[in-house]
């Protein structure tokens, strides 16, 4: 049973531009299934456990955890989820004025990004207030979706010609990799630059360093096995890390959150929607 609900109508509302605004989270479990939309609002998709594949016109992308993606409005997709996967998801849907801030940082084209787990917690948290309707959740569901809305254009990838070229090439090689390390003057070496070259035109096309790419990459690996259910120990020697206490400073560094404690918060994000509506499985709720 999906979590959450739709924000009240209300001025706070009205001058960010939001004509609609609703949040939810859930698990779909098996068998596969597909869902087609076209819907008017912007989609935000966020995977917290599992994998869907995002299909819309010639473009698919694998939704893994930690993983998300963001679709314009009034343009048509496809969710399929894989057989025998449960699928963790966290939604938001924002109807907006065409002139709205609220959104004047996201994609025009569908796109998918990698995002903390911030935004999973701040998406739970928002659809949790907007289903118990508690005293101001207004104001709490509004200033929740608010930062994580603004987590998804943080996290959005710079530009989309790392898609082409030799990013392109660089970047299937360091997913390649992410289990042994890399040399940047050999990977250079392989896109026939210079190192340094190599290193400025990369960061003027994605706007981070190579390096930095490949930690973030490795740290996403790092959380689908810690979301698998992995201890510490073992993910740091999975991904080729010298030891847990580097990998743990190398995770903190892109999440903001050791390892250790990204896997306790998770679990009990995790829990919460199911939580929540056994709580308040009494009560009712107008509006929802």
């Amino acid at each position: 049973m999906p979590l959450g609900g739709t924000l009240p109508d209300g001025p706070a509302g009205r001058a960010l531009g939001l004509e609609r605004v609703q949040a939810f989270c859930g698990r779909s479990k098996p068998p596969a299934s597909e869902s087609r939309f076209r819907r008017d609002d912007w989609v935000i998709g966020g995977t917290l456990g599992g994998t869907v594949l995002v299909v819309s016109g010639r473009r698919q992308y694998r939704v893994d955890a930690g993983m998300g993606y963001v679709i314009p409005p009034s343009t048509p997709f496809i969710e399929r989820k894989p057989a025998r996967t449960e699928w963790g998801w966290s939604r938001l849907l924002l109807k907006t004025t065409t002139d709205s801030p609220m959104t004047a940082g996201l994609p025009l084209q569908p796109m998918p990004v990698t995002l903390p787990l911030g935004f999973f917690e701040q998406v739970t948290a928002a659809a949790t207030e907007l289903y118990t309707r508690d005293r101001d959740f207004e104001c709490l569901a509004l200033g929740l979706i608010l930062q994580a809305v603004a987590q998804v254009v943080r996290y959005l990838p710079g530009r989309p010609s790392t898609e082409v070229g030799f990013v392109r090439h660089a970047c299937n090689t360091m997913r390649r990799r992410v289990t042994s390390g890399i040399r940047l003057h050999e990977l250079a070496e392989e896109c026939s630059m210079s190192l340094s070259s190599f290193c400025h035109r990369f960061q003027a096309e994605t706007g981070t360093s190579p390096m930095r790419w490949f930690m973030q990459e490795r740290v996403r690996a790092a959380k689908r096995l810690l979301l698998e259910g992995r201890n510490v120990a073992e993910v740091s020697n999975l991904l080729g890390f010298p030891n847990p206490f580097h990998f743990s400073r190398a995770f903190k560094s892109v999440e903001g959150v050791p390892p250790s404690r990204f896997g306790r918060r998770t679990r009990c994000t995790r829990s919460t929607p199911r939580d929540a509506v056994a709580n308040h499985a009494g009560s009712s709720h107008p509006d929802r």
